[in-house]
């Protein structure tokens, strides 16, 4: 499995408690969503490897933007993984209690609102080139590329335990 390495200009910088909680990132197993995703979406395991890693770096980004205002926004061709990742609620919660220590929820929007969420997505995509280098097109798109119908992330405010 590749992983999600740190190389872009930042990559020194992060601090050791939130490399623990990418250590945990870089570790999750996503081959149960990926061989249900593979029953409702045959040939989607030919890229799994790939976007297995973006989907890691989406949720690494929501561990390393420290601007609260500032929403995550996934690029559509990776977004279909995370989904089914959630779908998996129990272990998605577990991960969400290690990793984050509250919920990440899916917000999907309005095609209407995907413009409200642009400069949201640009500002994801510099966020991945200072710690990743640059975004692989074909999965981040050129800007263009949210989310069919606009995806982010919105943490809870309450914290959550794991189910265990």
């Amino acid at each position: 499995m590749q992983s999600i390495v740190l190389s872009g200009p930042a990559a020194g910088t992060v601090p050791a408690g939130l490399l623990a909680k990418l250590a945990l990132i870089d570790s999750l197993d996503l081959s149960r969503a990926q061989e249900r995703m593979s029953v409702d979406f045959p040939g989607s395991e030919a890229s799994f490897e790939e976007v297995s890693v973006e989907v890691k770096r989406f949720l690494a980004l929501a561990v390393l933007e420290r601007d609260p205002g500032h929403r995550i926004v996934i690029g559509e061709k990776i977004d279909g993984l995370w989904h089914y990742f959630i779908l998996h609620t129990r272990e998605y919660r577990d991960f969400c209690a290690d990793v984050f220590g509250a919920y990440l929820h899916h917000v999907p929007i309005l095609p209407s609102e995907k413009p409200d969420l642009a400069a949201d997505y640009q500002k994801t995509r510099d966020l991945y080139r200072t710690y990743f280098g640059e975004p692989p097109v074909h999965l981040w798109g050129d800007g263009d590329m949210i989310c069919w119908g606009g995806c982010d992330e919105v943490r809870d405010d309450e914290p959550i335990t794991k189910l265990n």
